[in-house]
């Protein structure tokens, strides 16, 4: 089988497999075996939880300006929600 690259990808596959100190090839192969060797609800669940971790690590901040501004933020949210919805229970309490 022959799966087509862009320059772009094998490019970042060359410098991927470098950093590991590996042959691209088998940089390449090891995704593709892990995700085929799980069962299905494991993989699933692992790739749910992977792009969580993915997008907490891409949102962690110590700085307390943008840590209050997400808060106030969150607060608006809720109020919005609550405002919105259709009975008199509040979801966001």
């Amino acid at each position: 089988m022959h799966v087509p690259l862009t320059d772009e990808i094998m490019d970042r596959l060359r410098a991927e497999a470098s950093r590991r100190g590996v042959e691209p090839a088998a940089c390449a192969r090891q995704p593709i075996e892990e995700r085929l060797s799980l069962p299905d609800a494991t993989r699933s669940t692992e790739t749910i939880f992977e792009r969580l971790d993915q997008w907490n690590q891409e949102d962690d901040t110590d700085d307390p300006a943008e840590i209050a501004r997400r808060q106030q933020d969150f607060e608006q949210f809720k109020e919005a929600i609550n405002a919105s919805h259709s009975s008199d229970r509040k979801i966001y309490p």
